[in-house]
């Protein structure tokens, strides 16, 4: 584990390397890892898999969960990657929130304009008012479809750019997980003057 992993979930190193700590695997719920073991059998990794699960704190916790099956010593171990996605649900979840919202606003304000209609058949002695009335709401219906469209545009546009960030730290994360593995490998495996070599 890393010091992200454990800004991330408020566990300790202690929490984890200790005979009498947990194993990172705990962190995953039992309902997940029939999926995981039969990727793992199957392909020997697995990429983007949403977890719930919680922190030390048991505050909720949505991660990006990645796992590749690794032989080290004829020995089998296995690589795993976490990527909080916490703010990113929550995000997504205002987001289907708002747009649910506007939808209601865009369904009232057509209801109001029914029944505006509606009252010019019936009142024709009033017409010239009802008229400016209607002209007003179907200005303010324009103003709330343009605000409509605009909030799906930055919606979209926002997830597009999460969704870049995200497919651009992958990577990274997964080459900051390697070095650290190499780095521990060497330290423990290899003569002094074989890790000046070897680190380059």
């Amino acid at each position: 584990i890393n010091k992200a992993f454990c800004e991330q979930t408020g566990y300790t190193y202690e929490d984890i390397t200790l005979d009498t700590g947990i194993r990172t695997s705990s962190l995953i719920p039992h309902q997940y890892w029939s999926e995981i073991n039969k990727l793992l059998t199957e392909t020997g990794q697995v990429e983007n898999m949403e977890i719930r699960t919680a922190r030390r704190d048991k505050t909720k916790l949505d991660l990006l969960y990645y796992c590749k099956k690794l032989s080290i010593k004829n020995r089998d171990v296995y690589l795993s990657t976490f990527a909080d996605i916490t703010e990113k649900k929550k995000i997504e979840l205002e987001l289907e929130y708002y747009s649910e919202q506007l939808e209601q606003l865009v369904i009232e304000r057509t209801e109001e304009l029914a029944v505006s209609i509606e009252e010019l058949r019936i009142s024709n002695e009033n017409l010239n008012i009802q008229r400016a009335e209607l002209e007003q709401t179907l200005l303010e219906l324009k103003n709330s479809e343009k605000q409509l469209m605009l909030a799906d545009k930055m919606a979209s546009l926002g997830l597009l750019a999460a969704g870049i960030a995200h497919e651009i730290n992958n990577p990274l994360n997964f080459i900051k997980g390697g070095i650290f593995g190499l780095e521990n490998f060497f330290h423990e495996n290899l003569p002094i003057e074989k890790q000046q070599e070897a680190f380059p």
